[in-house]
């Protein structure tokens, strides 16, 4: 989109996974198109994202992030990212494994 300040891609299997998803949670469409816009306008640092590096897989020479997608709820949605030179790339978007 014109005007924003970061683009934001979603790998193919990401997008893939995120369909499967949104089929049987249509109701987690419009979270996610509104987060996935935040990202784009405001960056990571958006403070509901509540942005903050993965520990448990992420390798310090190349981290992957976590946003939220959903606060305070019983499977909470995130978006897992990394950043690709001058590009956010989302990995998963989904339900916190």
């Amino acid at each position: 989109m014109a005007g924003d300040a970061y683009e934001v891609l979603l790998t193919s299997t990401a997008r893939k996974d995120l369909d499967k998803r949104l089929r049987k949670s249509p109701a987690k469409k419009d979270k996610v198109a509104k987060a996935v816009k935040r990202m784009r306008e405001f960056g990571p640092t958006y403070p509901s994202f509540n942005t903050h590096q993965e520990k448990r897989t992420s390798r310090a020479d190349d981290p992957t992030y976590i946003s939220y997608v959903e606060h305070n709820t019983h499977g909470a949605w995130r978006m897992y990212w990394k950043y690709a030179q001058d590009k956010i790339v989302v990995l998963y978007i989904g339900p916190h494994p």
